[in-house]
């Protein structure tokens, strides 16, 4: 019983002490719930701070705090802490309130183990500033909490200048930062390795003011940006491996490049790292912007940049760095996208090795270029481009051939490219290649040269340029353009069509080459043309070169070949060397136009020199209207030799003209009604006043010779002249008399005369030795200059007239009979010398004077001595011995009349003394003749003998008045002793 008793007490006993446990435990459970209920936090006990402040010493940091609370179940609540550094003055952390989370009891035994840490508005100042005024970093906000080995960073976010950073990840306690930084970095990651040595400057202070000055410095670089903020993500493993990820965004950013502002919009930048053990390390830089642009750049949008960064002994860098910008624009110039390509990039080699690409519409560029700090790129390239956006920026826009240009299918092009961004200097070197393009508005089959451009002299120079036409012509040449002051020079060589060239040879080359075309398919000239001058001022202009070309057509005229060559300054304009051929004809021109001080504007004055044997219709080509006024009154049976010098000047400044001219035309020349041959002659003409020299020619048989002068008047030509004939044809000559002539009831003189037909031309018998000379001369085919028939032709000439002698000229100065009279003695000729000026408008009222001869065997035979024959056969003499050989005397013409004052005819043995005139404007004759039948027998034997046998036949007078057909005729015979006492009064 004892024993069931003493159990039964102790079971009371422990019943109570269980009861009482748990009573206990009821109570505080109760208690806790009622905290946890309604109570969120309660101050801590003095033991909680007194290991607050504890393990903040072991820290080595010094803290003060408004005040601390436990929140149930586990957490420390620290509010207003301010954290000083120690040693320092100043706080250098502050927040609002940090919360501490610590596993179950372990608050209570020393040594707490944290599960969380949370800040709450935060700020960090380096040991001498004003924490709460001027943080360096503020609006910290922190969440850290701890699962086993790892820490996990909910959110951190702060505020540094106006950067606003956030992060989050998970770190491992074993984590070595150092050793990352280092691989990041470089060795100690910029974290100094040296060991304190005591001065200020070492300590943990200054290292962390230190610390905080290059964040708040690195911070300091955000400030061009807008509301920029940076977020990271990582996980940092045990050791040194983890994964890091920054990102920046910004809305705006405005910074300087060099002396220019750069606007970027929706900037985002981002930085990736990751260490690990399989895999290595490796960093990735991304960064985009949705705009980029500048005044005087181009603008730019959808800019991005990716890179692999890497770091290894202190030294960083990037590989496979690229660049992509898209909707690039400069004035009015758009490129769709480019990008850029750098397979490694570093602080010592980040500006060579550039690879870039661009496309815009149909064009592509891509090459590879380096640049310098100071903004100067340099690239070697490869494109095919269509460089009308380019030629229609503004700086080109006042060049109108510029516009002449189209390149649809585009250039290819590979050379280099220099540009000075801060002068901006552009320079290029390239090779062209196009096809199927329009240069100066000639459809080109292909085009290839070298380009060269220097943007700081703006100086282009294209080279070795060779362009082949749809046309078929080929040509190759040098353009060398000065956009500053629009000088340009251009040289073109090779087989071409000359008007290609006209636009910038001005209008004068126009003129010239226009009318040329060429016969056959692919027959074009050569052309060397060098040309210098300034775009806008045709007046400054230089030009030398040569054309030269065959089967060319002038105006309808073909020549076998041609060429010139050319020579132009602001002063003058020449043609030399003209060259034309055609079959065995030839010209050889030179052609000049001078102008005055204001350059190529319009000219003073043209000097012109020809050299041509070409016949009439080719010299019509060349010469035009000009020409062809001429050529349609003088016409040339063959095609003249012609020497033409001029000097003429601009009509609209006034000032005369000038032409000399030497011709030499073989056989017959018609000049109107009148028809020469082998005609020669030298003239002057100031085109009012013309003066013909030295002129010989064969007329109706004979030769003459002449010198005329001309002056233009209103509707007419006031002319004068003299002119000497030797040996005509008495019946041609006749013939042209009655030409002159053209009214209906004029007087036929050829009627007059018996017909010559089966004579030819020019037949003369050999035995007149007057005439010797002009006979030999013929036969050479030269025409001298005929010496006077007699000593009256040069009085007559001078405007005397003979002596009235009733004796022939003396000696052998009348041509013998026997030599000028034709077969049978039915052909005479005639000799004249004659002075003659008047108004081609009244023809008929011509004034002059002369000295004429005309010799004929049968000459009363003549119808025009009809009247003599008449009167003479009164005279019953015998004609065989009385006949009637020569005509000669001096003349004068003037008032509608031609008038012989003193003529004389003879023969064998009579001799006629007299006077006539003839009106020919009322077809009036009247003449004095007086017959003496044996004047010619001078022995005195025979003169008795014929006074024995007719005394009668005397002297007889013969008196003609009327009509020249048909005058009426009286005769009277008076005795031969009144003659000879006449005659001895005399």
């Amino acid at each position: 019983m004892k024993a069931s008793t003493f159990l039964l007490n102790a079971f009371w006993r422990a019943l109570f002490v269980l009861n009482l446990f748990l009573s206990a435990v009821a109570a505080a459970a109760a208690l806790l719930l009622f905290l946890f209920l309604f109570v969120d936090k309660i101050p801590a006990p003095q033991f909680v701070c007194d290991l607050a402040e504890r393990q903040i010493r072991k820290a080595g940091l010094s803290c003060s705090f408004s005040a601390i609370f436990l929140s149930f179940p586990d957490t420390v609540e620290i509010v207003r802490p301010s954290v000083r550094l120690g040693g320092s003055a100043f706080p250098v952390f502050s927040a609002d309130k940090v919360e501490i989370g610590v596993f179950g009891l372990s608050l209570f035994s020393g040594d707490p183990e944290v599960k969380f840490v949370s800040v709450q508005n935060g700020r960090l100042s380096d040991s001498m500033g004003d924490i709460l005024h001027s943080p360096k970093i503020r609006d910290i906000a922190l969440s850290v909490s701890s699962e086993g080995p790892w820490w996990i960073v909910r959110f951190l976010s702060f505020k540094a200048g106006n950067l606003t950073v956030s992060a989050r990840g998970i770190l491992n306690e074993g984590f070595n930062p150092k050793n990352m930084l280092s691989e990041m970095f470089g060795s100690g990651g910029g974290i100094s390795s040296r060991k304190p040595s005591g001065s200020p400057a070492d300590t943990f202070v200054g290292a962390f003011d230190s610390a905080l000055g290059r964040a708040v410095e690195l911070a300091g670089y955000f400030d061009a940006f807008k509301e920029p903020s940076l977020a990271l993500d990582f996980v940092f493993f045990e050791g040194d491996s983890g994964r890091v990820r920054a990102d920046l965004n910004s809305p705006k950013c405005s910074y300087k490049f060099g002396e220019r502002n750069v606007d970027a919009q929706d900037i985002s930048a981002a930085l990736s790292f990751s260490s690990d053990s399989g895999d290595g390390r490796k960093m990735r830089i991304d960064f985009s912007a949705l705009r980029l642009q500048s005044e005087g750049l181009p603008s730019c949008e959808n800019v991005s940049l990716s890179a692999d960064a890497f770091a290894e002994d202190g030294a960083f860098w990037l590989e496979n760095a690229e660049l992509f910008a898209g909707k690039i624009a400069w004035r009015g110039f758009f490129v769709d996208n480019v990008s850029l390509r750098k397979d490694v990039l570093s602080v010592e080699d980040y500006s060579r090795g550039w690879y870039a690409f661009a496309a815009f519409d149909k064009n592509r560029l891509g090459g590879v270029f380096s640049f310098s700090p100071d903004g100067r790129v340099r690239a070697d390239f490869s494109a095919r481009i269509n460089p009308r956006g380019i030629l229609n920026l503004e700086e080109f826009s006042d060049i109108p051939e510029l516009a002449q240009l189209d390149f649809p299918d585009g250039i290819s092009a590979d050379g280099s490219v220099y540009f000075d961004m801060p002068k901006k200097g552009l320079s290029v070197r390239a090779w062209l290649e196009s096809e199927n393009c329009v240069v100066m508005n000639i459809p080109v089959e292909r085009l290839s040269g070298t380009l060269e451009f220097d943007g700081a002299r703006g100086i282009m120079n294209a080279d070795k340029l060779c362009v082949k036409t749809r046309e078929g012509w080929t040509v190759s040449g040098q353009m060398l353009q000065n956009f500053g002051n629009k000088d340009y020079k251009i040289r073109v060589f090779g087989s071409i069509r000359p008007m290609a060239i006209a636009h910038f040879m001005e209008p004068w080359w126009g003129r010239i080459m226009k009318s040329f075309a060429f016969v056959g398919d692919g027959n074009f000239p050569r052309a060397d043309v060098s040309v210098e001058g300034r775009w806008g001022s045709p007046q400054k202009i230089w030009c030398s070169g040569e054309v030269s070309g065959k089967n060319a057509v002038y105006n309808g005229s073909q020549f076998d070949s041609f060429g010139l060559r050319v020579w132009v300054n602001p002063s003058r304009i020449t043609l030399y060397d003209i060259s034309l051929s055609s079959a065995d004809r030839n010209a050889h021109a030179f052609i000049e136009w001078l102008y005055g001080k204001d350059g190529i504007t319009r000219f003073e004055k043209q000097r012109l020199f020809l050299e041509s044997n070409l016949n009439s219709t080719e010299l019509i080509s060349l010469g035009g209207d000009d020409a062809r006024e001429i050529l349609d009154v003088v016409r040339f049976h063959n095609a003249p030799r012609l020497t033409l010098n001029a000097s003429l000047s601009n009509p609209s400044l006034g000032g005369g003209d000038e032409f000399n001219v030497e011709v030499f035309a073989s056989g017959r020349t018609q000049i109107e009604f009148v028809s020469l041959e082998n005609l020669r002659f030298r003239a002057r003409s100031n085109k009012i006043d013309t003066n013909i020299d030295d002129a010989m020619f064969d007329f109706c048989g004979g030769q003459a010779e002449a010198s005329i002068n001309l002056r233009r008047v209103d509707g007419g030509m006031l002319f004068g002249g003299r002119a000497k004939a030797s040996g005509m044809v008495q019946s041609e000559f006749f013939e042209f008399l009655d030409g002159l002539d053209s009214s209906a009831d004029a007087p036929s003189l050829s009627a007059l005369s018996p017909s010559r037909a089966g004579v030819e031309r020019g037949d003369a018998p050999a035995g007149n030795n007057v005439d010797a000379r002009l006979r030999a001369e013929a036969a050479s085919g030269e025409a001298g200059a005929p010496q006077p028939v007699s000593p009256k032709v040069s009085e007559a000439a001078a405007g005397g007239s003979s002596s009235g002698s009733s004796t022939s000229p003396a000696g052998s100065a009348l041509p013998d009979a026997d030599g000028l009279m034709g077969e049978n003695g039915k052909f005479g000729r005639v000799n004249m010398d004659i002075s003659l000026s008047g108004d081609s408008r009244d023809f008929n009222n011509v004034s002059g004077s002369g000295f004429v001869v005309l010799a004929n065997r049968d000459l009363l035979e003549l119808n025009v001595f009809g009247f003599l024959s008449r009167a003479l056969s009164a005279l019953k003499l015998p004609f065989g011995s009385f006949d009637i050989t020569q005509f000669y005397g001096p003349f004068k013409i003037g008032e509608g009349k031609v008038s012989f004052p003193s003529l004389s005819m003879e023969g064998p043995v009579m001799r006629i003394r007299g006077f006539a005139s003839y009106d020919f404007l009322a077809d009036n004759l009247q003449a004095n003749l007086t017959a003496i039948p044996f004047a010619g027998i001078s022995t005195p034997i025979i003169s008795s003998i014929v006074k024995v046998i007719n005394p009668l036949t005397s002297v007889a007078t013969i008196k003609l008045r009327g009509r020249l057909s048909d005058p009426e005729v009286g005769v009277s015979i008076n005795p031969l002793n009144i003659f000879d006492r006449e005659k001895k009064d005399r």
